[in-house]
């Protein structure tokens, strides 16, 4: 994002009589100087960061909202409307419109205008691209470029922290990255629902090869006869560890969009308060989520403390899923995806490990600067680590205000049933984390090392002449 931002600036600083037809031609020669202005200033968000001040950070937070609205802007009136390209995604109140690679699926007559432009000029982008590569629907897809994973993201599991890895490797690697976005955050889709996503995921050939991820239980591709299931990984959490983080996220949001109203923002009260007065928001019913989002779709899956829902949901752990990471080892789980699947993974270990400013980084910058309103909402420490934190990992997200619970809580909890049966089935899924990666890595001077190929053919007959 920030060499494509530095590009444009280029564009502009050479090209002071832009060609007829240039897409991001400025309007008039003023319209140039504003423009080229920002450019300007915003740069210095990346090379002078150290000395910014208060006003200095709120000056290019509103430079880059400001830059950003022109160029799509420019963009918009040099373009003709063409046709959006639309899917028939579930479970949404409004039409979905994909933005591949960039940015979430979202339900495009829902956003606010801004967003709204961004959006359409995004598919348009995904469609223009396409055209220029040729139709693509009656060619055979290669093997690696017919490849599909979908991620059904448990909540408060570091789902967003790695979910923004992959839209910071998509426009490098060449893939697609989309949202499911369900209405009301179900998990569960209505059958009609289901029969119209198998198809999208499986027919949609234009936005293959395609990186799926929403907050969704598992669901059986075979039993809609298709024959290439995608592939499917995960993250799981300690479940207790989940539920704290969930209870405080609720309450006080994160750093990902801190300005964003929660549910139950003005509630004060502790998780350990919680469970001390028995409150529902802490129940130990509330621990029943990783077990029905492995089980599935069927209505056992959600009945709480279901012996069978964790048997089935350790069935599809074993033979439905590639790889099923935990949040405690999340560099390890990316440096296994890596290895096995380059073709969307090759580099990702690296971001990981070193946080640069990459594209996740500026959906959340550009992400905040939408909701704050940069007056009173916006904190100015949260301000500035957003925008000094180079190398210090700035696409992890964080719950704000969270506590850790007391022993006292912990030992309370773990009286449950529901905590024994969640905790066996993370306990089973870190088992077999531990026994991939023991058979895949190797570990020297207290790092980790992929193994390199440890098999090869012989015997082959009948021998070539």
């Amino acid at each position: 994002m920030q060499q494509w931002l530095l590009s444009k600036s280029e564009d502009y600083k050479e090209k002071s009589d832009p060609p007829e037809g240039n897409p991001w031609a400025p309007a008039s020669h003023q319209r140039h100087l504003r423009i080229d202005g920002i450019f300007e200033r915003s740069q210095s968000i990346v090379t002078d960061s150290s000395s910014l001040n208060a006003k200095a950070i709120l000056q290019r937070l509103a430079d880059l909202r400001q830059l950003w609205g022109l160029l799509i802007e420019e963009k918009e009136k040099s373009e003709s409307a063409g046709p959006q390209q639309q899917a028939n995604l579930p479970v949404s109140v409004c039409p979905m419109v994909v933005s591949a690679c960039h940015s979430d699926v979202r339900p495009v007559d829902c956003l606010p205008p801004g967003e709204r432009a961004i959006a359409r000029h995004e598919v348009r982008e995904i469609e223009q691209r396409h055209t220029m590569d040729g139709p693509r629907q009656d060619a055979a897809l290669d093997e690696e470029d017919d490849m599909v994973i979908i991620y059904n993201r448990v909540p408060k599991t570091a789902s967003t922290s790695f979910t923004n890895i992959a839209y910071d490797l998509c426009a490098k690697n060449k893939y697609h990255v989309l949202h499911i976005n369900t209405t009301k955050n179900n998990p569960v889709m209505s059958l009609q629902d289901q029969v119209r996503f198998v198809k999208n995921i499986t027919s949609w050939k234009e936005m293959k090869p395609g990186f799926y991820h929403g907050h969704i239980s598992y669901l059986d591709f075979a039993k809609f006869g298709v024959k290439k299931k995608p592939i499917y990984i995960n993250v799981i959490r300690d479940p207790i560890e989940r539920l704290v983080s969930y209870y405080y996220f609720l309450r006080f949001g994160d750093d990902y969009r801190p300005g964003l109203r929660r549910r139950k923002q003005g509630d004060k009260k502790t998780f350990d308060e919680c469970v001390a007065e028995g409150g529902s928001d802490c129940a130990p019913e509330k621990l029943w989520l990783q077990i029905p989002f492995f089980c599935g779709h069927s209505s056992e899956c959600w009945n709480v403390g279901s012996r069978w829902a964790m048997d089935q949901a350790k069935y599809n752990l074993i033979n439905e899923y590639f790889l099923v990471g935990v949040t405690e080892e999340l560099e390890d789980f990316i440096m296994l995806l890596e290895a096995a699947l380059p073709r969307f993974f090759r580099g990702a270990t690296d971001l990981y490990r070193t946080g640069i400013y990459t594209m996740g980084f500026f959906l959340k910058l550009s992400l905040t600067l939408f909701v704050c309103n940069l007056r009173n909402l916006c904190d100015l420490k949260f301000l500035k680590e957003l925008v000094c934190t180079q190398g210090k990992k700035s696409h992890l997200r964080k719950t704000t205000e969270k506590k850790l619970p007391t022993k006292q809580t912990i030992a309370k909890l773990q009286q449950s049933d529901i905590w024994k049966m969640e905790n066996e089935f993370y306990e089973f899924a870190l088992e077999q984390f531990q026994f991939i990666r023991a058979h895949a890595v190797r570990e020297k001077d207290g790092d980790l090392y992929i193994l390199a190929q440890n098999f090869f053919y012989e015997k082959i007959y009948p021998k070539s002449n």
